[in-house]
């Protein structure tokens, strides 16, 4: 089951992912039946693709990746690669959305955040079970110092992105999320790390936030709010 579903799943996830992105393209997205029945794609066909393909994207997450450990590569796997494409494919979906999803864009990109969000921190996890062997039990990993300390590093990357994103584009929802999320890195840092990680990885997980955090600091101002 293990090397045939991932692969299986794999191609599923190229598919819906590739059909949502053929249909913004000149490929599709402006020849028959698209233009003919442009209304009933816009409003039922697109949403529904869009639907799946992001539950395909969520299953990606309780892979453990023991199927492709002989070739497994963070980020250049089939998996990981077509589980991209669906992000990408949804998130041009939610830029162009029907008429029956307007005034939905900020649930809909906050879902979407959110899955992007899991679905690193399962890269990470994947990771560490096949280079570290670590059990690929939530649980588990969530009580493993190699774990804990990725992970404050994973979501200071991520938290430093959206603050340097939004600060550049003025967008100050971006930028208050980037900075609620280093607000969660700096507590898990303090009650859950400091007795569960080893004093290196507590080292370098500490060292690099706070590397991070100074530079942000200095480059990176919360946009004025809008009037």
């Amino acid at each position: 089951l293990g090397f045939n579903f991932t692969w299986m799943l794999s191609l599923w996830l190229l598919f819906f992912g590739g059909s949502l992105l053929l249909v913004h393209t000149k490929l599709l997205g402006k020849n028959w039946p698209f233009t003919v029945y442009q209304s009933a794609y816009q409003n039922y066909v697109l949403p529904v693709l869009s639907i799946l393909t992001f539950g395909l994207v969520l299953r990606t997450i309780s892979i453990n990746g023991n199927d492709m450990a002989e070739f497994y590569i963070p980020f250049l796997n089939p998996l990981e690669i077509t589980s991209i494409l669906c992000l990408f494919a949804i998130y041009k979906r939610i830029g162009n959305p029907s008429h029956i999803l307007k005034g939905y864009y900020t649930t809909l990109i906050s879902l979407l955040g959110a899955l992007g969000f899991i679905f690193l921190n399962s890269i990470l996890a994947r990771s560490l079970h096949l280079y570290v062997d670590v059990p690929y039990r939530w649980y588990t990993l969530f009580n493993h110092g190699a774990f804990l300390a990725g992970t404050s590093i994973l979501w200071t990357v991520i938290a430093l992105t959206l603050i340097l994103c939004g600060s550049r584009i003025l967008h100050r929802s971006m930028w208050l999320t980037g900075a609620t999320l280093i607000g969660v890195v700096v507590l898990k840092l303090f009650f859950i790390d400091m007795s569960n990680v080893d004093m290196l990885a507590k080292t370098i997980s500490f060292m690099a936030v706070g590397l991070l955090l100074i530079g942000v600091g200095y480059f990176s101002p919360i946009p004025p709010a809008k009037k």
